[in-house]
């Protein structure tokens, strides 16, 4: 059983997964879980496939009898080894990690997993009544919820918290510090987490990363009471981020955009009509003199704000006139946006301009949760992180030349120090 996690973490270019395949192809006789968030990597003929050689790699399939789900479980049971998403390893049910534990697997995580999300699926006062009726308890070390009533009737799927009753017996569900009896303890929030045993039930567990340190996975990890080592087997490029720097021109916020906030409050409920117009301007104007046409542009806000993609017409949407569609190198007709959480695809290798219009910081009810347990994450590392993802998406994952614009003033300051090798982890 795995108690500690081994950390490969290195920048973007380093060649961190190629030698981690050459490793696996190296030692054919171990079995491995490769996981990543891209199907491309891990599908039927994904890159695992094709640059393995000693090692016979299985992908889950789906018919109309089989879930993927259930072919996973038969190849595990099978002894295969297997190259699955982050979204169907994240889905395994009880059988799944029993036979992961069995078959003594060696799972790999290809970029940081998902470890922990807002759940709002029922409300503070269905889990207060629920307490009440003592249903459910508390956990005061890690808060998390307790299911302490069997009841055959809430096992039903039709029962209204049947659902509920199964997060907690995954050891899924989590809460921010409250006193139920207090007037402001309705500020509590509920999170979502992968349940441990999909990390404990591994006889080693690898993690492919970059920034790991002040990470949300570092800091979950931590709180769960895992020890993290550097993976050392392989051995990777001594890259670092001022190696990137003459391939970037980067492009400083205008003075209308640099005062303006562009969180995800900011931009669902307080941006003005003339501010979504002041970053329409700037993403037109520098989309004309740096990208030139279309095909060679991706930009990045909160998809309720494009034109076309966001679903609630009250709002005024970012509409840069000949800049939001372009065909794709298949000559498909595709949006230049591109959300800001996006990685491990290769679909936008072409792109030289990528223009960054979000402030990004975690989700509040995962920095709170997490800050209330005495692990907190550093929000500079997750912004920073994510930025820097989403921009090798573009073409300078192949070492071409790329101008980036940032129209946020802590998003423009968080990438030049880092491309000066000054970007330091603050508050962990």
């Amino acid at each position: 059983m795995a108690n500690k996690i081994e950390i490969l973490d290195a920048i973007m270019g380093s060649g961190k997964s190629t030698e981690v395949i050459k490793w696996m192809d190296a030692n054919p006789d171990d079995k491995y879980i490769y996981v990543s968030p891209n199907l491309t990597e891990v599908g039927e003929d994904g890159r695992i496939h094709r640059e393995l050689q000693n090692l016979d790699m299985c992908s889950p399939m789906s018919d109309k009898d089989v879930t993927k789900t259930e072919d996973l479980n038969r190849l595990l049971k099978e002894g295969k080894s297997i190259a699955c998403t982050h979204n169907l390893y994240l889905s395994m049910n009880n059988y799944s990690m029993y036979l992961i534990k069995q078959g003594k697997y060696c799972v790999i995580f290809d970029e940081e997993i998902n470890v922990m999300s807002s759940f709002d699926g029922y409300s503070f006062n269905n889990m207060v009544w629920l307490l009440q009726k003592g249903f459910i308890d508390i956990s005061k070390e890690d808060g998390s919820v307790i299911w302490l009533e069997e009841d055959t009737l809430v096992d039903e799927r039709g029962h209204c918290y049947s659902y509920f009753k199964n997060l907690c017996d995954k050891k899924s569900l989590y809460v921010t510090r409250f006193d139920e009896e207090s007037a402001t303890a309705k500020r509590v929030m509920m999170v979502s987490q992968v349940p441990v045993r999909l990390l404990e039930c591994a006889d080693r567990v690898i993690a492919i990363t970059y920034l790991f340190t002040g990470s949300v996975l570092d800091s979950f990890l931590k709180l769960k009471g895992f020890t993290t080592v550097p993976f050392t087997e392989v051995s990777v490029m001594n890259k670092k981020p001022s190696d990137y720097k003459h391939l970037i021109t980067l492009i400083p916020p205008d003075k209308k955009t640099a005062k303006l906030p562009m969180t995800s409050t900011w931009w669902d409920k307080k941006a003005a009509n003339q501010d979504i117009k002041d970053i329409q301007n700037y993403i037109l104007r520098n989309s004309r003199k740096y990208a030139g046409v279309a095909e060679n542009l991706c930009y990045t806000l909160p998809k309720s704000r494009v034109k076309d993609l966001g679903k609630d017409n009250k709002k005024t949407k970012v509409n840069p006139v000949g800049f939001v569609y372009s065909d794709n190198k298949d000559g498909e007709r595709v949006p230049n946006w591109l959300s800001s959480s996006t990685r491990a695809t290769n679909d936008y290798y072409y792109k030289d301009t990528m223009i960054h219009c979000y402030n990004r910081y975690p989700l509040h009810t995962v920095a709170c949760y997490l800050q209330d347990y005495k692990f907190p994450l550093d929000k500079d590392v997750f912004a920073l992180s994510e930025m820097v993802q989403w921009l090798w998406r573009g073409c300078i994952r192949d070492g071409k030349p790329m101008t980036v614009c940032c129209a946020n003033t802590r998003m423009y300051n968080l990438l030049k120090e880092w491309l000066d090798d000054k970007f330091e982890v603050r508050s962990v």
